[in-house]
């Protein structure tokens, strides 16, 4: 579990993983990217409450890439599961993971937004998350959940580990690298986690940014292998809308997140094109 400055929601997860009905022998690490908050005290206090808990320093390089793979160093298992700091994973979370890695090298779960999230912040993500199956992103190849993933080690040291240079999409990344590899992708029933969204406009614009920049470069690094280039046209409307549409900034608070959500997509994808000489808009 990759964790930084996230002692306000960590408690929760950590209480989930407690209560997982696996019966097999396990293990918890939980990988510190550089908190400056108490998230490391809060972890530590599970101690004999957790199997095998750990709580390990990831904080030389920051992002979840880095931190998972710290946290993989550290642990002993043949089979690697994770999840987030600040969702919460269901009851039979792990053993669904287990369960569908007997016949895959990594997998998936779902993700439920409903649970600990408002209207408006399911309304700004204009998500589609499927329950009974994995999707592709990108109209390319199908993709796990960073916070809902299994692999065997086996298969993440074939691929080289989490590739610390993807700050946003880096899941995605890593499922894509997985079955270009010709390994066996596979979906999880039943592994569900409650996933929290951002609830600050200002982070959301942020990740929607980060998060085009990585669909650009994710673009350039697959395009041969046959990712679809945007639509140039769309993208184009899609600018004159932000003019046409700007006073929606002052309308709710939904319809402002899904202005800024889009407009920092789009912003973020002209930015990662410039970046990595390609048109991806």
């Amino acid at each position: 579990m990759p964790a930084r400055d996230s002692a306000a929601t960590i408690d929760e997860q950590l209480g989930a993983l407690a209560a997982q009905d696996y019966d097999g022998p396990w293990e918890v690490v939980v990988a510190d990217n550089g908190s400056r908050d108490a998230t490391v005290a809060v972890a530590r206090a599970w101690t004999g409450r957790l199997p095998g808990l750990q709580v390990v320093d990831a904080s030389a390089r920051p992002g979840a890439s880095f931190a998972r793979n710290a946290g993989v160093a550290a642990a002993t298992g043949d089979f690697l599961a994770f999840c987030d700091a600040d969702d919460i994973v269901t009851p039979g979370w792990l053993s669904a993971l287990v369960a569908a890695a007997r016949d895959h090298d990594m997998v998936g779960g779902a993700l439920d937004l409903a649970t600990l999230n408002d209207d408006d912040s399911r309304a700004w993500t204009g998500w589609e998350c499927p329950d009974d199956r994995l999707a592709p992103c990108q109209g390319f190849l199908l993709t796990v959940y960073g916070g809902t993933c299994g692999i065997w080690r086996s298969a993440l040291e074939q691929v080289d580990g989490w590739d610390v240079d993807y700050r946003n999409h880096n899941d995605r990344e890593l499922s894509w690298r997985v079955q270009s590899a010709s390994l066996r992708l596979g979906f999880a029933p039943g592994a569900v986690v409650h996933y929290r969204m951002r609830s600050s406009l200002r982070v959301l614009l942020r990740k929607s940014y980060d998060d085009g920049q990585a669909a650009a470069r994710l673009y350039a690094a697959y395009r041969a292998a046959g990712v679809p280039r945007s639509d140039t046209r769309r993208a184009l409307r899609a600018w004159a809308g932000f003019v046409i549409h700007a006073p929606e900034l002052a309308a709710s608070r939904a319809r402002r997140g899904v202005y800024l959500r889009r407009l920092g997509e789009h912003a973020g994808r002209a930015v990662g094109s410039m970046r990595h000489r390609v048109l991806y808009l």
